[in-house]
C-alpha cells in the first residue's frame, strides 16, 4: 500500500483499504479475547453479558458480533495482496508493538524489525 500511495499514480489509491485475514481464520470474538488476554498475560476478567445492548443513558445502541469479518476484497483484487501470517502471529506482532508502547520503547525501531522480519517470510 505505501508503494502505491508513493508512486506516480498514488493519488489512485487514497481511500480506506481492509487488510485481513482469510475467512479460513476466522475467529469468535470471545476466542479472539482469550487469546489476547493470555498473550498479554493479563488477568482482566472477560465478562460477557447476554442480551447486553444498551449503554448507560440507554440513548446510545451497541451490538458485538461474534466473528469478527473484514471484507478484504477490494485490498486484493487492486493490490494483488494476500495475507503471509497467520492470526496468531500477526496478535504475536500486535500485542509486542503494544507491549513496545506500554513501555515506552523506541517504536521505529521495533516497527523497522518487525518489517525487516517479516520480510524475510516473503
Amino acid at each position: 500500500m505505501a508503494q502505491k500511495l508513493y508512486s506516480k499514480n498514488g493519488k489512485n489509491f487514497e481511500a480506506a483499504w481492509n487488510f485481513a485475514p482469510s475467512l479460513k481464520q476466522n475467529l469468535k470474538v470471545k476466542k479472539f479475547v482469550k487469546i489476547l488476554k493470555t498473550k498479554m498475560k493479563s488477568k482482566s476478567k472477560i465478562i460477557i453479558k447476554k442480551n447486553f445492548n444498551k449503554i448507560k443513558n440507554n440513548k446510545i445502541k451497541i451490538f458485538e458480533s461474534k466473528h469478527l469479518n473484514i471484507n478484504s476484497s477490494k485490498v486484493k483484487k487492486n493490490l494483488k495482496w494476500s495475507q503471509k501470517l497467520s492470526i496468531e502471529k500477526a496478535l504475536d506482532l500486535t500485542i509486542e508493538w503494544y507491549c513496545g508502547f506500554k513501555e515506552k520503547k523506541n517504536l521505529f525501531k521495533l516497527s523497522t524489525e518487525q518489517i525487516r522480519n517479516y520480510l524475510k517470510i516473503n
